[in-house]
């Protein structure tokens, strides 16, 4: 049985309980949720899995139940609780996720279908951006939402190479895979549908969050470098 764990600290005005995290059990066959959000009403969490599908928590008594999908034309038959890693172009895979409560849309960074959104009743997920300054996405990983703008920051973690030629140059060894420097920072204004980049030549961006931009480098995945917020726009790392 695989689980999603949540650390959720309370501070009561006259009692301090020593719960600090609950077990939330993930439906069967559903498989590594990568990132969680919660909705403007505190709802969820949500979180994306392997066969392409976004789970919504509702509750001890309810569970997760399915939400949304990103795959334009994913078939429930071929996909559901699939962890077949050369399924991801067709069943899509859901990575980064945040939400815009100004206007109740869930943002999603998928790691085949590029940037997209959906609403509070979720369903198939709109695209948003498919690609920055002309140049395709691969590989989009990490999200994150500004709560005072709206502005999605998003992490493409190779212009090069998919999510799952990475995950099998993990396996082989393969140095060129994994020396590669085409990652980017970037950011999307949901008013003009722009998207710009803010950093180049990146190895390994991940994650991306509204107070710092975290890095790591394949295969070590340690956090190599911080950037203040807010960032202006850049051609390359400083």
């Amino acid at each position: 049985m695989l689980f999603l764990f949540l650390f959720l600290f309370s501070f009561p005005s006259t009692i301090l309980s020593n719960r600090i995290f609950i077990k939330l059990p993930l439906p069967k066959n559903v498989t590594s949720p990568y990132s969680f959000a919660f909705d403007q009403l505190g709802g969820g969490p949500y979180t994306g899995v392997t066969d392409g599908r976004i789970f919504k928590y509702g509750g001890p008594k309810v569970g997760f139940t399915e939400f949304a999908f990103t795959a334009p034309n994913r078939s429930k038959e071929v996909c559901d609780g699939t962890r077949d890693i050369n399924l991801g172009p067709i069943c899509g895979r859901p990575l980064g996720l945040g939400y815009d409560h100004s206007s109740n849309q869930l943002y999603i960074a998928d790691a085949y279908f590029g940037l997209l959104a959906v609403g509070s009743n979720g369903g198939p997920a709109t695209q948003a951006a498919t690609s920055a300054e002309g140049v395709p996405f691969r590989f989009l990983s990490g999200l994150d939402v500004d709560p005072v703008t709206g502005t999605v920051y998003i992490t493409d973690f190779s212009t090069e190479y998919e999510l799952r030629d990475i995950r099998q140059a993990l396996v082989s060894g393969n140095a060129t895979v994994l020396s590669d420097t085409t990652g980017r920072l970037l950011k999307y204004d949901p008013r003009t549908s722009q998207v710009n980049v803010l950093l180049r030549n990146l190895s390994g961006a991940v994650s991306v969050g509204t107070s710092f931009v975290c890095l790591a480098l394949v295969p070590r995945l340690e956090p190599v470098w911080r950037l203040e917020w807010p960032p202006q726009d850049s051609n390359s790392r400083p």
